[in-house]
């Protein structure tokens, strides 16, 4: 295997908590949807690591009768609330200054422009060289365009990449499709450690700080 030259990071779920509190807001507002009966628990693995998109989809899938501007409800919420009501996970700042010296991108289903906006809210956009969404790629998981697109702009093979991933559906195709070196799946928030393994994870870590001993091991 060759070596971790770079990482590429998800983000909702693996650097920021923001599904738990946007998954609440949609369970909300479908309340008040005729024939809505999931818990919000149930709800939040129906739809994590999914783009605002995946959500009416899926939904609609379900059997749901929603509005025709439900999508547009999601962006404009995430849009205006994301930096301010997502939060940290655990250990993030003591994960990311461990490995200082190793390029770091992010590459997510979100909009660049929003979750970029809330690394600078968090005070962490320092250790990022690049932001990677569907706003500014046209891509958005499964397929690995988010991915590729930030190996590329490090001037990184993908074989040389390590990705962190928390969601054993769309993220991990993406990561698998992406021919990356490495995939970490990630399970500090909430995420099925056998299901991810399942969806083709190499290694597995409950907590970030353990990133950097696995890419110490991996680099020996």
């Amino acid at each position: 295997m060759k070596k971790v030259q770079a990482i590429l990071f998800d983000c909702d779920g693996v650097l920021l908590d923001s599904e738990m509190p946007l998954r609440k807001q949609i369970h909300k507002w479908l309340l008040d949807i005729d024939g809505y009966n999931m818990t919000s628990n149930i709800l939040m693995d129906l739809l994590r690591g999914k783009n605002a998109k995946q959500v009416v989809e899926i939904l609609t899938e379900k059997g749901l009768n929603l509005p025709k501007d439900f999508e547009q409800k999601i962006i404009t919420f995430v849009k205006a609330e994301y930096p301010t009501y997502t939060t940290k996970i655990e250990n993030v700042e003591e994960m990311l200054e461990s490995l200082n010296d190793m390029p770091k991108v992010i590459c997510s289903n979100g909009l660049a422009e929003v979750f970029s906006q809330a690394m600078k809210v968090k005070s962490i956009d320092n250790h990022f060289k690049g932001y990677f969404g569907r706003d500014n790629t046209g891509f958005a998981k499964p397929h690995p365009g988010v991915y590729l697109a930030g190996g590329e702009f490090l001037n990184t093979d993908m074989q040389n990449c390590l990705i962190v991933e928390d969601s054993a559906t769309s993220g991990l195709a993406a990561a698998k499709a992406s021919n990356a070196g490495v995939i970490v799946g990630f399970t500090g928030s909430g995420a099925d450690a056998e299901e991810l393994k399942a969806a083709g994870a190499d290694y597995i870590i409950e907590d970030l700080t353990e990133l950097k001993a696995l890419v110490n091991k991996l680099n020996a």
